[in-house]
């Protein structure tokens, strides 16, 4: 019997940082140079099949990185079961802000309910990096983040690699959520950490 999951990412992050490229490019397999920036929250979901019998529908919040939504954007954090801290790797502020949104998930959701990964984007644009790699992976590993990814929106490098990831962390939150985890949980739970992700090959529902 085929079971169904529902996984709730937030992206998080500065403005400009190319956070509807990557949702985007993961969605649609679409990538446009210029976006309008996102006002409030966005959404879009794509499901994904884990082996032959479980599929996730992971749904993932877009949100704004202006000031101004902040509110908005912090009545999502306690929805979520994975977060996507998503900064450019051209922008060294875009980095040095993160600090924020780690601030305010201790605060409002607390880091253990939540699966949280750092994204680098614009790998594309190598030659004009000011993050270095070793830095940032040093900031996740520092921080118990899941793991730290660099992709390239545009080019969809190591966009499949990052969804799969974060839906198999985040799908991993909501089985142990329940204090009272059953043994049939347990079985699950030790299947994901063991098994591959299959992308489903069918459109967006």
């Amino acid at each position: 019997m085929s079971e169904k999951y529902i996984v709730r990412v937030l992206t998080l992050g500065y403005t400009d940082v190319g956070k509807t490229s990557i949702l985007s490019r993961f969605t649609k397999d679409e990538f446009h140079d210029k976006y309008v920036s996102t006002i409030g929250i966005d959404y879009k979901s794509k499901p994904l099949k884990i082996g032959n019998n479980i599929t996730v529908k992971v749904l993932v919040w877009d949100t704004a990185g202006q000031e101004k939504y902040k509110g908005i954007v912090k009545s999502f954090y306690n929805k979520a079961n994975g977060i996507l801290l998503t900064f450019d790797l051209c922008n060294k502020d875009s980095f040095d802000r993160i600090d924020y949104w780690v601030q305010e998930l201790k605060e409002y959701a607390g880091l253990d309910n939540l699966y949280i990964v750092l994204v680098g984007n614009k790998k594309d644009r190598n030659k004009e990096r000011k993050v270095l790699y070793e830095e940032a992976k040093k900031y996740a590993e520092d921080n118990n983040f899941g793991g730290y990814f660099e992709v390239s929106a545009k080019t969809k490098e190591g966009i499949n690699d990052l969804f799969v990831d974060v839906a198999k962390g985040a799908l991993k939150k909501v089985l142990t959520k329940n204090e009272d985890q059953s043994e049939e949980q347990s079985i699950r739970i030790s299947n994901l950490e063991k098994g591959d992700f299959v992308q489903k090959n069918k459109a967006c529902c």
